[in-house]
């Protein structure tokens, strides 16, 4: 599969992380959104920018997930209005992945 996702509007780093992002990830993206986002009407596509977002703040940006969140909400929140808690956890789950914090595959 290997499937770029689309920056968010307002993606406060530019995706070189993703060039880490490999099948072993996107199987352990796909294995968290079904375990955990998963809903009626809900896609893991739709969630593939907040994947992203963590994905490159945990390989490019310093700081720890508590310093960086409210900086990378107001960001979201431009772009994508009233949605950062929907989101959050995709964004903080994948960053912790790239931090190697959580295992892929």
């Amino acid at each position: 599969m290997n499937r770029r996702p689309e920056d968010p509007a307002g993606d406060p780093v530019a995706g070189h992380g993703f060039d880490a992002w490999d099948a072993d990830t996107e199987r352990a993206v796909g294995e968290h959104f079904a375990a955990t986002l998963a809903r009626p009407g809900r896609t893991v596509e739709q969630f593939w920018p907040a994947y992203r977002l963590g994905w490159d703040l945990g390989h490019e940006a310093r700081g720890d997930w508590a310093a960086l969140e409210p900086r990378v909400r107001q960001k979201w929140e431009k772009g994508q209005p009233g949605s950062w808690e929907e989101f959050r956890e995709a964004a903080r789950w994948a960053f912790e992945l790239a931090r190697g914090r959580r295992r892929a595959g």
